[in-house]
């Protein structure tokens, strides 16, 4: 499938590294033939020696509104709950790591953003690309 082409592991793997190379207005929106163009909620690193964080609640819902700096989720580290907040605008796609979830190591995709509300739709049985 298109999703676990060697391209589309590539572009995923190569994410954090972008914004190196990238001026800071750019944003890597993956996009697959099947799928309208979207950008991938990675479960970010809320301290330096963050490895993993549990998902206390989303704070919207699937087909949301997200605009930049809005909080979509609370994230509870070892130290403390910190609100996720959103680096893009668009529409809340598809929550793919449930509320109470434990343990999730940074970096997995937690949802997708899509920056048309006429597309959440093409998103409802979309799955997370497997890691490699």
């Amino acid at each position: 499938s298109a999703s676990s082409s060697p391209s589309s592991f590539l572009i995923q793997s190569m994410g954090p590294r972008m914004g190196m190379f990238l001026p800071s207005s750019s944003k890597a929106v993956l996009s697959f033939s099947t799928l309208p163009p979207h950008t991938p909620i990675a479960m970010p690193a809320l301290s330096p020696t963050m490895t993993q964080g549990n998902i206390a609640q989303w704070n919207m819902s699937e087909g949301a509104k997200v605009n930049e700096g809005d909080i979509i989720a609370e994230i509870e580290t070892d130290k403390a709950t910190v609100g996720f907040d959103s680096q893009e605008e668009g529409f809340l796609a598809k929550i793919l790591v449930p509320a109470g979830a434990q343990d999730v190591a940074v970096g997995t995709c937690l949802g997708v953003l899509c920056e048309s509300e006429a597309d959440v739709a093409a998103f409802a049985n979309y799955t997370a690309p497997a890691p490699a």
